[in-house]
């Protein structure tokens, strides 16, 4: 119980989050660079397809277990009983997740060959080697059924992050997805450069290194989950009446998740597989970079903030959760806000920097990336400030608004990008559809959040926006000016790390400076890290 009581502040553990997050997010940019490179294009589509259908029940069963439920109920057992009762409570939802988990696994690998047909919807078939079949789809079913034993792992690593957030420990579990990229990388050099593999055999070899990152992704966790008698688990039942309260807090909100994933694959799987040859992997490339600010500060500070409001919320200290709130609103918007501006201005360097070599290169997909990433840049704030205000309800036990909020946004989004199918615009206009229905979601939730914590300073959230958003237009004309200035004489990999080094670091000067005139006492709380 002690580690409940320690004295840490926001940003110290926000940063330590993001310092590991960080490193997992350069991880996966360079994972997929090595993946886009590599892998015979014809193949990178049935790569992401595969791992998109069990990634998306991942979060479903583990992100979605550990945001929505699980962290309130350790709190809430830890705050009214006694860590004894906590740790049985941990060990039967653990039992409880495995079996839900198993099922859905063997469910899923059965079942492939019903489901994954109607979500690949691959526009005829562009190989000789199968003439008259559409090899593709098949190979996506066996991608799939490959890939879904992925999920048990990556649910358990997930348990044990939500034990560790609980207790405000934040490293470890950030860092664990590090060695599931490592796992990635080196299955990708060993297999596509080094043993010189390709088609179905690249294929299995990757798939291999998939379920060994999971693997890995858990036990790193392992060691620090013992130090406080999480692991082994205790013997409980997984009828246990600690599990029947977390599934009531849970219940309401799985069913938003599941919508919310399935509109996942509807958008960047089923109708992005419309558009042919690369739509799918164009949209996870460009997805990937904008999940770099969103991971390394949106992510983290959801997730460093959500045990501190919930304990709020748990002991009745509204001005203190209203506070912390606001705290984490405003560090969101001081990194989203810009992040959204720079990835726009500097875009075509970045992807040319981390994408644009081998197959890539070969097939074109600059320029197409180029513009879905401008699109889903367009939405990043937003992005962030839903995962903030989803977990803000969360963590006071209303689950019931966030998954409304969201079923409107899914819709929304669903019906966007069928219009944008039908009227044959471009594959960017995907994004476009994500963006503007998480800005509806936004705009929703901060109506619904002002009703239900009236004493909320929205207003000054809103001057705090405009000024932060000016801040961020300065820095994006002097990264567009540093751009005219250093010309690209050749499209090396130094030439254009040198010219993106240049317009992050003439960027961030740039918008430090005018943030020193427009929000300096946000920027020296930052420094001196006390909130």
């Amino acid at each position: 119980m002690a580690a409940m009581k320690k004295k840490d502040s926001l940003l110290k553990s926000t940063g330590l989050f993001s310092v590991a997050t960080l490193m997992s997010r350069i991880l996966g940019l360079i994972r997929d660079s090595f993946i886009a490179a590599y892998i015979p294009h014809v193949w990178q589509d049935i790569f992401w397809a595969g791992f998109k259908i069990p990634a998306t029940f991942r979060t479903l069963f583990a992100e979605g277990v550990l945001s929505t439920a699980f962290i309130p109920l350790l709190t809430r057992v830890l705050a009214r009983e006694s860590e004894e009762d906590a740790i049985e409570a941990a060990a039967a939802v653990f039992r409880a997740l495995a079996l839900t988990v198993m099922t859905a696994v063997t469910l899923g690998i059965l079942f492939a060959p019903l489901y994954v047909p109607y979500l690949l919807q691959f526009p005829g078939d562009d190989s000789a080697l199968f003439p008259g079949l559409n090899w593709r789809m098949e190979a996506g079913v066996w991608a799939t059924q490959v890939l879904f034993p992925f999920l048990f792992f990556i649910a358990l690593a997930a348990w044990a992050m939500g034990v560790l957030n609980t207790y405000r420990i934040f490293f470890v579990s950030a860092i664990a997805p590090t060695l599931f990229n490592l796992s990635l990388i080196l299955g990708c050099l060993l297999g596509a450069k080094w043993m010189n593999l390709t088609g179905f055999s690249l294929m299995t070899f990757m798939m291999g290194s998939v379920i060994i990152g999971g693997i890995l992704q858990f036990a790193i966790q392992i060691p620090s989950v013992c130090r406080i008698r999480y692991f082994p688990p205790r013997w409980a039942s997984p009828f246990h009446p600690k599990v029947w309260m977390f599934l009531r807090m849970l219940a309401p909100s799985i069913f938003g998740l599941a919508i919310y994933q399935i509109n996942s694959i509807i958008s960047q799987t089923y109708f992005a597989s419309q558009y042919g040859k690369g739509g799918i992997s164009q949209m996870n490339y460009a997805f990937r970079l904008i999940q770099f600010p969103l991971g390394v500060i949106g992510v983290a500070l959801a997730t460093a903030s959500f045990p501190r409001i919930a304990q709020y919320f748990e002991q009745d200290r509204m001005e203190d959760a209203s506070k912390t709130f606001v705290n984490v609103m405003k560090y969101m918007l001081l990194i989203m806000i810009p992040s959204s501006a720079g990835l726009i201005v500097l875009g075509s360097d970045i992807v040319r920097l981390i994408y644009d070599h081998g197959h890539f290169h070969e097939q074109q997909w600059l320029m197409p990336t180029l513009h879905v990433l401008i699109m889903y840049s367009i939405g990043i704030v937003f992005y962030g400030a839903v995962k903030v205000l989803a977990r803000t309800f969360q963590a006071r036990h209303n689950f019931r608004t966030p998954v409304v909020i969201g079923a409107i946004s899914v819709a929304c989004n669903i019906v966007l990008c069928a219009w944008f199918v039908h009227r044959q615009w471009p594959l960017w206009s995907l994004a476009l559809s994500s963006s503007i229905a998480s800005a509806v979601q936004t705009l929703l939730l901060i109506a619904m959040m002002r009703i239900k914590i009236p004493q909320l300073p929205l207003l000054f959230l809103l001057d705090f926006s405009a000024r932060v958003f000016l801040a961020s237009a300065g820095m994006a004309l002097a990264c567009w000016g540093v751009l005219k200035i250093i010309p690209l004489y050749q499209e090396s990999f130094l030439g254009l790390s040198a010219r993106v080094a240049m317009g992050v670091t003439v960027g961030i000067g740039a918008y430090l400076g005018l943030g020193w005139l427009l929000f300096r006492g946000e920027l020296l709380a930052i420094l001196r890290k006390k909130q």
